[in-house]
C-alpha cells in the first residue's frame, strides 16, 4: 500500500522533470508500479482480509478478557473452560467461512444442499 502512495506522489514530479535525463522512463515505471500494485491488492483482497483479521483478533482478545475476568456469560457458567473453547471456535469458524466466501470465484454458482444435477 505504501508503494502505491509513494509512487503516486512521485509520478507527477518525475513526469515534469527534464526529458533528456531519462525521467520519462522513471515516470512510466512509477505508473506501471501503481497499476500492478493496485491490481494485486484488489485481486488478493488484502484490505478486506486485514479488516477481517483485525475484527477476529479483537473478538478473540475480548473473549480472553471476559474469560479471565469471569464476566458476562462466564459469571454464571458451570464449565467456563468449555464455554471459552466453544466461543473461540465459533469466532475462528466464522473467520474461516468469511475468508472462503470473500475468495470464492464469482463465476462459480453457489452450491445448493441436496440439489441434483
Amino acid at each position: 500500500m505504501y508503494v502505491i502512495v509513494v509512487s503516486a506522489g512521485l509520478a507527477p514530479f518525475v513526469s515534469f522533470a527534464p526529458p533528456e535525463a531519462g525521467w520519462r522512463l522513471a515516470a512510466a515505471l512509477l505508473s506501471v508500479t501503481i497499476v500492478v500494485a493496485t491490481g494485486l491488492l484488489s485481486h488478493l483482497k488484502c484490505h478486506e482480509n486485514w479488516l477481517s483479521y483485525r475484527a477476529s483478533w479483537d473478538a478473540l482478545n475480548r473473549e480472553r478478557q471476559y474469560f479471565s475476568a469471569g464476566v458476562q456469560d462466564y459469571k454464571s457458567c458451570s464449565d467456563k473452560n468449555a464455554l471459552f473453547v466453544e466461543r473461540v471456535e465459533a469466532i475462528l469458524a466464522r473467520e474461516g467461512a468469511d475468508f472462503y466466501a470473500r475468495h470464492l470465484k464469482c463465476d462459480e454458482p453457489p452450491k445448493a444442499a441436496g440439489k441434483k444435477k
